[in-house]
């Protein structure tokens, strides 16, 4: 546990970038820290985004994940990447820089990891969701020449509001999944990406 952990979870309010207003803590990786927030430059609106935040020192190779993620920007199932920037914040009498990236933020916020342990038993349409749309990235990084997502698990598989559900080809609702957190490895990169299909299984 970080020695600040408990202040980079209490931002709730603070405006990153001049414009994304903090609203709610959502949860923490090994590297940053996502909070749901609202633009404040967009009176009336209640679109919610992801902002996650770095605090430390960025690792070698931090950008591959954004090269990925560009280059799937039009392929459905992944969370895309929107803006970047650097802020310094100020709670409790305490400044800290911090690199901050804007993503699609998948209400309810919950990965399939969380979900599994909340739901306990799933339909194999549910499963089936799963697989499927995990496949199809994979498809699609292939095509788009990203060489691997490089960090699938089930804290990076995204569960989304049923009240976003598709159609499947029998005309009955498809759970609406995700792909994030694009791991930093790739061919030549300082760090080795994971298995993806070894992550899928």
């Amino acid at each position: 546990m970080r020695h600040d952990d408990s202040w980079c979870r209490s931002l709730t309010g603070r405006l990153v970038g001049g414009k994304y207003t903090l609203v709610k803590f959502v949860g923490a990786g090994k590297i940053g820290y996502v909070y749901r927030a609202l633009r404040s430059d967009l009176p009336g609106d209640d679109f919610p985004w992801a902002v996650k935040l770095i605090f430390d020192s960025l690792k070698p190779g931090w950008e591959v994940e954004l090269k990925k993620v560009v280059k799937l920007q039009l392929i459905d199932g992944v969370v895309h990447f929107h803006d970047l920037g650097t802020e310094t914040v100020t709670h409790d009498s305490v400044s800290r820089l911090a690199q901050y990236s804007v993503w699609d933020y998948i209400s309810p916020g919950e990965n399939l990891r969380e979900y599994l342990k909340r739901v306990r038993s799933v339909p194999i349409s549910f499963l089936l969701a799963v697989v499927e749309k995990v496949l199809h990235v994979l498809h699609a990084c292939e095509q788009q020449g990203v060489p691997r997502h490089g960090d699938l698990h089930s804290g990076n598989i995204l569960i989304g509001d049923s009240s976003s559900a598709k159609l499947d080809d029998t005309l009955q609702p498809r759970a609406p999944i995700y792909l994030s957190d694009f791991g930093y490895g790739t061919t030549g990169a300082v760090t080795q990406p994971k298995d993806d299909y070894q992550g899928l299984v």
